[in-house]
């Protein structure tokens, strides 16, 4: 009895034999990995509570107290499970894979936002230039239409 070419006792050999052929496959493709989020609200107020306290702060946002916000929540979460009779199903917060994933997530960076509206010293001068002539002109107008400066109305 002879053998097919390229396979050895039934299995197939070559660079491709480790891959299922598409009609084997037990999952589809492109799904492979996915897992359900243990407790999404608990993610969600996480991130509404971020965004909130993000502008508030005019630097680095911590990590500690970011952990610290996340095992409030949920606590918060397991007492309303608890109160309502459900059981609670919540992540274990300890260490910081659970809110390395969270921020990958959500692509959360806590540097420091104020990077952001850095621009050139050119463009920079030239805005500068257009808001005083925009003042300039608003207090001329000011003067003009009401007789008076807007000095006195903390303008």
């Amino acid at each position: 009895m002879r053998k097919p070419k390229g396979t050895a006792a039934g299995f197939p050999m070559g660079p491709r034999a480790d891959r299922a052929s598409k009609g084997t496959r037990c999952r589809a493709i492109g799904k492979q990995g996915a897992h359900k989020v243990k407790a999404p609200v608990l993610r969600e107020e996480l991130f509404r509570w971020f965004c909130q306290i993000r502008g508030a702060v005019k630097g680095r946002l911590p990590l500690k107290i970011l952990e610290a916000k996340a095992i409030g929540l949920r606590l918060a979460c397991i007492e309303a499970a608890v109160s309502r009779g459900f059981p609670a199903d919540v992540p274990k917060i300890v260490g910081t894979n659970w809110l390395w994933r969270f921020r990958k997530t959500y692509n959360i960076s806590l540097r420091k936002p104020n990077n952001r509206w850095k621009v050139p010293r050119k463009v920079l001068l030239s805005r500068l230039r257009n808001m005083w002539q925009n003042t300039f002109r608003v207090r001329c107008l000011a003067a003009l239409t009401f007789e008076y400066d807007m000095d006195a109305d903390c303008f």
